[in-house]
């Protein structure tokens, strides 16, 4: 099985230490994980998150009241919807299978969700993982990311959604 590529999407300023436990958890399980701040020196960032974001299988973004007053930020979220919209279309899923990016949100306290358009539309339609802290250094973080690592693993591969459908339909079937 190939290793599905995540990407993390964080405020850097306040999500640093976070995104590098995160980070170093996921590949731990198995995962390539990407965040900006791989970017080196003197690369086009803007380009770099365009592709990291293209790439991922899933996004992770570290939701804290800077992410969600960060104009970067919300600009990586509305590309990666877009292509979670619109992944069938455009032949990067198949239509059965979950559209890619596959969102994994995890909100920190002191998020006003309310006060972020971009965040409220993602909370319509997306479950949120939500840490009990305001980083990953405090707070219930063995919870955090075995909650991610479980979202992860439940869609990591396009057979299990095949799977889950085909024994709901003979459970369907049975009754």
């Amino acid at each position: 099985m190939t290793r599905q590529k995540v990407m993390i999407s964080l405020n850097v300023s306040t999500m640093k230490k976070s995104a590098e436990i995160l980070k170093e958890f996921l590949i731990k399980e198995g995962f390539d994980v990407w965040t900006c701040m791989d970017i080196a020196g003197g690369e086009e960032y803007r380009d770099e998150i365009v592709t990291g974001i293209k790439s991922s299988y899933f996004f992770i973004p570290l939701m804290n009241e800077e992410w969600g007053l960060s104009g970067e930020c919300k600009d990586e979220y509305l590309l990666a919807r877009r292509l979670n919209l619109t992944s069938h279309e455009s032949g990067k899923s198949k239509r059965g299978e979950a559209r890619e990016p596959i969102f994994v949100p995890i909100a920190f306290s002191g998020l006003n969700w309310k006060a972020h358009s971009h965040i409220e539309l993602l909370a319509a339609s997306t479950n949120f993982i939500v840490h009990d802290d305001q980083n990953l250094e405090c707070g219930n973080t063995d919870r955090t990311l075995n909650l991610v690592l479980r979202a992860l693993k439940k869609v990591s591969s396009p057979s299990s959604l095949n799977d889950n459908n085909n024994s709901k339909h003979e459970q369907q079937q049975q009754q």
